[in-house]
């Protein structure tokens, strides 16, 4: 699988044709997280896909190849949800986008700071990009 990296905004291409399960871990282990750091992704659209409560089995029922997304860390406390983008500066790179994240986590932090370390190990990734592959059959 080709990958296209730059230095502090990394750019992977994923292949979606397998479970969501795995495709989460992998995102996770690719992009240096704590396997408990719960992820997901926003397409450039604004729309979250909430890959942990899909009812999809497979990543690519939700991820649409060709597409661009930013990596998220999802919190959830006392029953509100609240997403922070782990792709550093969105404010700056994307301030729509960044504003439409800042809406949707109804919070007047910044969602766009960085993990902790004791979730995030390294790395300043996360800009994906979702593409198939030819040597990989679909279910």
């Amino acid at each position: 699988m080709k990958k296209n990296t730059l230095i502090d905004n990394q750019h992977t291409i994923l292949n979606p044709n397998c479970r969501m399960l795995i495709f989460t871990e992998w995102l996770k282990t690719k992009c240096k997280y704590d396997k408990n750091l719960e992820i997901d992704l926003m397409d450039f659209s604004g729309n979250i896909l909430n890959l942990s409560s899909s009812q999809r089995p497979y990543a690519n029922e939700v991820i649409n190849v060709g597409d661009t997304y930013v990596l998220l860390s999802v919190e959830r406390e006392n029953g509100n949800i609240k997403y922070i983008s782990l792709l550093e500066n969105l404010e700056k790179i994307h301030p729509e986008l960044y504003n439409k994240l800042e809406r949707l986590s109804g919070s007047s932090k910044s969602p766009a700071r960085s993990v902790s370390g004791k979730s995030r190990k390294s790395g300043k990734n996360n800009k994906l990009k979702s593409t198939p592959s030819p040597n990989v059959n679909q279910r």
